[in-house]
């Protein structure tokens, strides 16, 4: 059994499936924040010496007048979990989660709260730990979301606080897009449950395999030149990815697969994703993403 907190939803990667980072102040005027500040805040680094610059929206280290931050969808989202670090004082500035079912740009349409703020002490090992994620209640509030945000519902003219993570679970919504591929149970036609790929907890020098498939839902689109390959957001030496191979249907193992073409509604065989793992590890939490890219619809 894992010592760490097992996710009940695949973890967005927010940072990379079309979503924006938008920010604003009391004045209201919405900023969209650039890619390096997006797979930053997704990653587990929080790297203290490089807030201002990695970041580039607070001033001086500080956001006194920071009001808003929202993650927007690119399409809905049933949200299971939530969880950041950073940094709120006093405490009349702490911030809440609260999710929109029809905004627009983070600060228009209607918000509920559903979460107040969990202080995480760091990001690693805090965002695999229980008590420090927010498991959300399922309801009407958190399911078919086109939005999550930290909201500074009282601000006043001293403030020191900033975010360095943010990382959202959930599964697209029954009514997000059919023009997508999804990972798929490898015995079974259902969708590959949240914690299949976790290693959880193991010791250097050792290895295992998880086995999945490749599903089209889209009903009468194929897609063509499906790649496969393991990213990861916060690595050290020796790199994690390259602890990862993948698999194919004839047991070939490379760093990348590609499924030549799925038919619509079709699924692929049975994939393997390889961990091993060298006795020079690092010892510590690491989180690696199966990355999948269609290369076109027809």
């Amino acid at each position: 059994m894992s010592n760490y907190w097992t996710a009940t939803a695949p973890r967005v990667p927010w940072d990379r499936d079309g979503s924006v980072l938008n920010y604003w102040p009391t004045t209201n005027v919405i900023t969209r924040l650039p890619q390096s500040a997006m797979t930053w805040l997704n990653s587990e680094s929080a790297d203290n010496s490089g807030t201002t610059q990695q970041l580039q929206w607070n001033t001086g280290g500080t956001i006194a007048a920071f009001t808003g931050l929202a993650v927007l969808f690119p399409f809905p989202r049933d949200m299971a979990a939530l969880f950041s670090f950073g940094n709120t004082h006093p405490p009349s500035t702490t911030p809440v989660w609260q999710c929109s079912h029809d905004t627009t740009n983070g600060l228009d349409g209607t918000w509920v709260t559903v979460s107040g703020l969990v202080d995480s002490p760091f990001v690693k090992p805090y965002y695999r730990v229980a008590g420090n994620v927010i498991v959300l209640t399922q309801n009407a509030d958190t399911q078919s979301v086109r939005g999550v945000r930290l909201f500074w519902p009282s601000v006043n003219g001293f403030s020191s606080s900033y975010v360095r993570a943010m990382h959202l679970y959930g599964y697209p919504s029954s009514s997000a897009t059919s023009e997508r591929i999804e990972f798929w149970h490898p015995t079974s036609d259902v969708v590959l449950p949240a914690g299949w790929l976790d290693y959880a907890d193991f010791a250097r020098g050792t290895t295992a395999d998880k086995a999945f498939r490749i599903k089209n839902l889209s009903p009468d689109k194929t897609a063509n030149a499906v790649l496969m390959q393991v990213e990861v957001l916060s690595d050290t030496t020796p790199p994690v990815v390259s602890q990862f191979t993948i698999g194919d249907p004839s047991s070939v193992f490379a760093t990348t697969q590609t499924v030549p073409s799925l038919a619509p509604g079709a699924v692929s065989g049975v994939y393997t994703l390889r961990r091993v793992t060298p006795t020079t590890a690092q010892l510590s939490t690491w989180t690696a993403r199966l990355d999948t890219n269609v290369a076109s619809w027809t």
